[in-house]
């Protein structure tokens, strides 16, 4: 396991700050409760702003996951003191309970997040290595790898940073690290296919030399991928779960991108319906569905744009307009959410598509 100092510094402090409240105050005091909840509001300020200053690279997340929640086992402690050494009223116990339950969920919440950021700083190696994303989907990737050396390569990658997780956190802790990395493998894999796809310059030939090829290089990939994560199944049982719902969605994705490169014979209009269950905005399955056309056959860019506006109605049902509070955006991972990678590569692209600059990738 790897911690810091900082569970033993700030509840070092918070502990004698508490039984000197104590002392001073009766068993039965008001007060005191009041003073409690006051230092873990305080406490609660302090996490929530400063959580991310302690997150910096794998070994800080490893150790921050483990730290937050030592933080929230000495704050139970605490708890479970105050309720055996005083008499609470009712209206104290509920004091009580209520900003402890903040404090308790921001740390659980907190860790779960330091768990989940590994995978961040696992992926920031895989973009930057040269062995990796500057060849994934190139002609070399497409005609002299037939052994998938790309797709093994990220899954050494992930290995090494996961043998350090599984000596670093607990085993709940590694199960959220391991979700997380199904996630961003995932991810990766379509922002890079959809990079390719906003590069490509021509109007009427496939960026791949043979799309046929290209879409079982791409199944070799997930295949290797999917038996990385396999190898955890009897560890982690549920997290076959994950697996099957990320990488489904990839296999949407090849679909469509089978059916627009001449590959499929199946009605586009299933998988478009598909895209949108799982992205539930119109615009980006409009966006994105158009660029994989584009990436594989730009000639037949403009009819899908048809097709789809043609179901307008009944996609745009499933969208989903709910706004974000603050705890949901707070809990948000860098780079692990599906919608935020896609609408970044939407904006980023450098191509312009039909019905931009109309306002329909305005995402207000």
């Amino acid at each position: 396991m790897l911690w810091t100092s900082l569970c033993g510094d700030v509840y070092g402090f918070i502990g004698l700050q508490v039984k000197t409240i104590r002392e001073r105050l009766t068993r039965k005091s008001e007060a005191m409760i009041k003073l409690v909840a006051i230092i873990f509001k305080g406490l609660y300020d302090a996490q929530k702003a400063s959580r991310d200053h302690f997150l910096n690279d794998f070994d800080s997340c490893c150790a921050g996951s483990n730290d937050f929640m030592d933080m929230s086992e000495k704050c139970e402690d605490i708890i479970t003191d105050i309720r055996n050494e005083c008499i609470l009223s009712p209206k104290a116990e509920q004091t009580l309970e209520l900003r402890a339950g903040f404090l308790l969920g921001l740390y659980c919440s907190d860790a779960v997040y330091a768990a989940q950021k590994i995978s961040y700083f696992v992926f920031q190696d895989i973009y930057e290595s040269e062995d990796i994303t500057s060849i994934l989907f190139t002609v070399e990737w497409l005609d002299e790898m037939p052994d998938n050396d790309v797709a093994v390569q990220v899954k050494i990658t992930m290995g090494d940073y996961m043998a350090d997780v599984l000596e670093y956190l607990d085993d709940i802790m590694i199960q959220k690290a391991l979700e997380a990395l199904v996630t961003k493998c995932v991810l990766y894999y379509i922002e890079e296919l959809l990079l390719r796809a906003s590069t490509h310059k021509s109007g009427r030939d496939s960026f791949f030399v043979d799309n046929r090829r290209a879409l079982e290089r791409m199944e070799g990939d997930v295949r290797v991928f999917k038996e990385y994560f396999e190898e955890f199944d009897e560890d982690f049982p549920t997290l076959r779960k994950t697996v099957e719902t990320e990488f489904d969605f990839f296999e949407t994705i090849q679909e469509i991108i089978s059916i627009a490169g001449g590959c499929s014979d199946e009605d586009i209009r299933d998988y478009i319906y598909a895209f949108q269950n799982r992205v539930k905005n119109y615009d980006i399955t409009y966006a994105i569905v158009g660029d994989l056309y584009h990436l594989v056959n730009p000639s037949e860019e403009k009819q899908v744009y048809e097709v789809i506006k043609s179901m307008e109605d009944d996609l745009k049902e499933s969208n989903n307009n709910s706004t974000e509070d603050a705890a949901t955006i707070h809990a948000r991972v860098p780079g692990l959410h599906l919608e935020t990678m896609l609408k970044n590569t939407i904006t980023n692209s450098a191509r312009k598509r039909p019905g931009e600059g109309k306002g329909l990738f305005s995402w207000g």
